[in-house]
């Protein structure tokens, strides 16, 4: 009887993960949500461990961190770093282009999708684990410093995430709830803005080129680029 019904549920797995991977993202996020209501987060999370990460990209990146996708405080630690480092795909149209003022767009992207990822850990626990995963993996660690870039430290940093002096979204604020919750990622930070002056520009494109090596050397994503899924702009 547990086989039976363990078949039934992988079949209804499988089903869905092929469903949501189907759909246009703004339908898949909507599919989610009724499946979250029906099925409870935990299915969810098993459907999201199946999709590639570049459609789980696509889904939070049509929300910021004032109304975040349903999903962002559902993904583990793991899937948020496999997102991290396939997200600077989304940049190949504005790369393209080269215009100065599309890689602050791009740095502010980045700053809102880990803001919104952070804000959305909700406790310090799944904040220091999303950042602790994140330290660990050298392309996602350099995302991260990403919304960095150009920035300065403030001489006195409160561990205080609701600082009436921060203003909500900014790099202050993301820094402060870093500091919170991971303060060892924090000073790589701090040691990352302290080093020599960084282009943008140049920043930019490496992290790009690092995450098109992935992504065309990845069958299952290789798949998506013949099925015409290669995020743009």
């Amino acid at each position: 009887m547990g086989n039976e019904y363990n078949a039934v549920a992988g079949d209804r797995l499988l089903k869905d993960v092929e469903q949501v991977a189907d759909m246009p993202v703004a339908l898949a996020e909507k599919t989610i949500d009724a499946i979250a209501h029906k099925r409870g987060d935990e299915f969810v999370k098993d459907i999201l461990a199946h999709l590639p990460p570049v459609k789980i990209a696509a889904m939070l990146r049509q929300y910021d961190f004032s109304c975040p996708s349903i999903i962002s405080w559902i993904l583990t630690p793991t899937m948020i770093v496999n997102v991290l480092k396939i997200d600077p795909l989304f940049w190949k149209n504005i790369y393209d282009s080269n215009q100065s003022g599309n890689f602050y767009k791009i740095q502010n992207d980045a700053l809102d999708l880990m803001t919104s990822i952070l804000i959305n850990g909700k406790s310090r626990d799944k904040q220091g684990a999303i950042l602790k995963h994140i330290s660990k993996d050298n392309l996602s660690l350099l995302y991260l410093f990403l919304p960095f870039i150009g920035w300065q430290i403030k001489k006195k940093q409160t561990l205080m995430i609701e600082d009436p002096d921060v203003e909500l979204g900014t790099a202050d604020h993301l820094y402060e709830m870093i500091q919170w919750a991971a303060p060892y990622v924090a000073q790589q930070i701090a040691e990352f803005t302290g080093s020599a002056p960084i282009s943008l520009l140049n920043y930019i494109t490496d992290l790009w080129l690092e995450a098109f090596e992935g992504f065309d050397t990845d069958p299952e994503c290789k798949t998506l680029e013949m099925n015409m899924f290669l995020p743009v702009y």
